[in-house]
């Protein structure tokens, strides 16, 4: 765990490296965050992690973003339906996210927001107009789009004609995470600043701004009913918040942070990504513990805790009717869980496009739960 600290610490810095360089007009060959070609040993274990994991509405089909391609599976046969592939060798797939309707996809990678066509894998659009692209999200009519750079934007797109309806700009660092209201009308937005910033789309500017968090936010939600949201932080926190008073309704605290060797006494964890339930009543975060955890928001407890990953989890996601999930690892394995027992349903590998079935003694778990 500490070793890996230090390798998120190397790359962070080489982003800010990267970033100054662009501020003085020193433009460096890479579109990624690195000011150069990452060591090939780096480059295959970051093609490897599964960065962003999507339901698709009707709970069928999932995204996972790996490396540089981006698989659209078939949960029932646990088959890759397609794979559609990333902008350049040096660019990872770190955000991806279904449309309303399911039959396309967003992918935020490198200082592009592509536009899919499932079903074709052909890029309907390619948006282009910020620096490095971390989150994007699609609006609930399909029509329009969020994305959140390091350039410390969040860009709201037109997608038919891949214009800039708005720039949002009020963070002060680079933006992790962006999420639609459900009516449309608002946004939210994480950053590497330590807050959370609600937005009002039509006039661009700033509702409130939730300032709780003592470290950089990676991942923000809102709840199904637009009132409240999530937000997961690298302070080892989730924070519940009340919209309109700005207030943490609850912060949620489980064991996050690891011992390691003798003189070194424990090193920070990390939440990297959150999720409401579809009754809002709970809600999912992965973590740098290589947990997904599952709370109960009106008590605060850990209703589940589900281990299985090797690696740390970088996005988690419910399925439309809340009872199982799925969450996508540094392991380089988008995993499909029964959240009642808590059980893996089903691996998916990213690389290969082959379904693993856990195994449990001597029994093998379908893909549809059952046993054979």
């Amino acid at each position: 765990m500490y070793i890996k600290y230090i390798i998120l610490t190397l790359v962070s810095l080489l982003v800010a490296i990267n970033l100054a360089l662009a501020t003085l007009g020193i433009k460096t060959t890479s579109p990624s965050p690195f000011p150069f070609s990452p060591p090939a040993e780096l480059q295959l274990k970051l093609s490897r992690n599964v960065y962003s994991v999507a339901f698709s509405p009707d709970g069928k089909t999932a995204l996972s973003g790996s490396g540089r391609t981006v698989k659209w599976w078939d949960l029932s046969s646990g088959r890759v339906i397609n794979s559609l592939e990333a902008h350049s060798s040096i660019e990872y797939s770190y955000s991806v996210a279904f449309s309303p309707d399911g039959k396309t996809a967003l992918l935020g990678s490198g200082r592009t927001v592509k536009w899919w066509d499932l079903s074709s894998g052909r890029v309907i659009n390619s948006l282009e107009a910020h620096s490095y692209v971390m989150s994007v999200a699609f609006s609930p009519n399909g029509k329009t789009a969020l994305s959140g750079s390091s350039d410390n934007t969040v860009k709201w797109w037109d997608l038919s004609s891949g214009r800039v309806i708005k720039s949002l700009e009020a963070h002060s660092s680079e933006v992790y995470s962006v999420a639609f209201s459900p009516d449309g009308k608002t946004a939210l937005s994480g950053s590497y600043d330590n807050t959370v910033k609600w937005w009002d789309l039509s006039s661009g500017r700033v509702i409130n701004s939730l300032e709780a968090h003592s470290d950089w936010v990676n991942s923000v939600a809102f709840s199904p009913d637009g009132k409240t949201a999530l937000s997961g932080s690298r302070d080892n926190t989730v924070k519940w918040w009340d919209l309109s008073s700005g207030r943490v309704i609850k912060s949620l605290e489980a064991n996050w942070v690891t011992s390691v060797a003798n003189w070194v006494t424990s090193v920070p964890n990390v939440v990297s990504s959150v999720a409401f339930s579809p009754d809002g009543k709970t809600a999912l975060s992965g973590s740098w513990d290589n947990t997904v955890k599952w709370w109960d928001l009106s008590s605060g407890r850990v209703i589940k805790s589900l281990e299985a990953h090797s690696d740390w989890v970088n996005s988690v996601a419910f399925s439309p009717d809340g009872k199982t999930a799925l969450s996508g690892s540094n392991d380089g394995t988008t995993k499909l869980w029964n959240l009642e027992t808590g059980e893996e349903i089903i691996r998916f590998v990213g690389g290969e496009g082959v379904a693993i079935m856990p195994q449990q003694g001597n029994n093998v778990a379908s893909p549809k739960g059952g046993r054979h």
